[in-house]
């Protein structure tokens, strides 16, 4: 099947050959992808009113810049995604606010990735994300790290790839891990 080709939902719809990275400050490092894909359409959103204007210098034809609450724009829009991709953004949102937008995406999308780098400045010993009861997520400064694993098959979803096991550090500090995964609606 090509890129370009339409492919039918279970409502009858279709999905756009599209990938949306969802929340993405970081649109520069993106930009090799959308390079890589010209074919793709690739949505970028972020909070910032100029998200546009502040990209104008990178911006490809294939990149469409949407400023505004992200979840907002998912919950009125009818767009359906191939792709969406959070990159940090989930470890920095509410636990309220991440099972919306796993609900809002249910519907719209095939595949989720999503990606966190952890930098833990104090765990005594190792830690062990699958073992964060899923309601309670863990603050280290300004992230929360989660138990992706079980808020993605609670809200529905098939995890096909997930890493996020014990740092290879014992009782020291600070322990540097990525949590990583790939999720299909």
């Amino acid at each position: 099947m090509s890129e370009t080709e339409k492919k039918p939902m279970a409502d009858g719809a279709t999905f756009q050959p599209t990938a949306f990275f969802g929340l993405p400050s970081d649109v520069q490092a993106n930009r090799p992808l959308c390079q890589e894909f010209p074919a793709i359409h690739w949505g970028m959103m972020d909070f910032p009113s100029n998200l546009e204007e502040a990209n104008r210098d990178i911006a490809l034809d294939n990149m469409t810049f949407i400023s505004g609450y992200p979840l907002e724009y998912l919950e009125n829009s009818t767009t359906k995604y191939d792709i969406v991709r959070f990159n940090r953004a989930l470890g920095l949102i509410g636990l309220k606010q991440v099972r919306t937008y796993l609900k809002a995406l249910k519907e719209k999308t095939r595949i989720i990735v999503f990606g966190k780098a952890c930098k833990i400045l104090f765990e005594s010993g190792n830690l062990d994300v699958d073992e964060i009861p899923e309601d309670t997520p863990r603050s280290y400064k300004s992230f929360l790290v989660r138990n992706y694993r079980k808020l993605f098959e609670t809200a529905g979803y098939t995890l096909l790839h997930y890493d996020g096991q014990l740092s290879p550090q014992i009782n020291a500090t600070p322990l540097c891990f990525l949590i990583r995964g790939v999720a299909r609606a």
